[in-house]
């Protein structure tokens, strides 16, 4: 019996006879690691729901949601009754946003993006409205040059020396008069 016959009477029992093919399908609807994609070879038929492949899901968790009109390639079952989506792929609509081999990253449609390049060293951070960075404590092992206003709520030291609890050796201020340095 040929392979398509058998694969034939498979379908006509409704067993998946383990066969898969590769397909280039449009995300129609989209939702954490979800997606519904449309295949424009088979008149437009739609998916169910698929999951995005992810490398990890287990204790560390990786996430993100497809653009509703991204190009993706998928994994499907002979049914088209299950699969998944491997990943969104480049074309000549979408391309890539740079063309350095040596930068990896993500860019974001508002104008954030995180890159490293690994030729020069430099690991880069747009962010359009801020930095969050939620930890007990940020260790720069450089310098660090700020090229705007520094604040800080409680108080910053500088040398063992607090900007808020250090005193000067003055004795009668002057306005405008130069200020000695202080002293801890």
């Amino acid at each position: 019996m040929s392979s398509e016959s058998s694969t034939s009477l498979d379908r006509q029992s409704g067993k998946n006879t383990g066969l898969v093919s590769f397909k280039v399908g449009i995300v129609e609807e989209s939702k954490v690691g979800w997606a519904i994609v449309r295949f424009p070879d088979l008149g437009d038929m739609l998916s169910k729901w698929i999951p995005q492949v992810w490398m990890n899901t287990q204790d560390d968790k990786e996430y993100g949601t497809l653009d509703v009109g991204s190009m993706v390639k998928c994994l499907m079952d002979d049914r088209l009754e299950d699969g998944c989506i491997l990943g969104a792929i480049y074309s000549e609509v979408d391309e890539p946003p740079v063309t350095d081999k040596d930068e990896r990253g993500i860019k974001f449609k508002d104008g954030g993006w995180v890159k490293y390049n690994r030729s020069t060293g430099i690991a880069t951070v747009i962010a359009p409205t801020k930095v969050i960075l939620d930890t007990p404590l940020v260790h720069c092992t450089g310098d660090v040059q700020v090229d705007g206003t520094m604040t800080a709520d409680e108080d910053a030291i500088g040398g063992g020396i607090s900007l808020k609890n250090h005193v000067h050796n003055i004795i009668y201020p002057v306005p405008g008069a130069p200020v000695t340095p202080p002293v801890a």
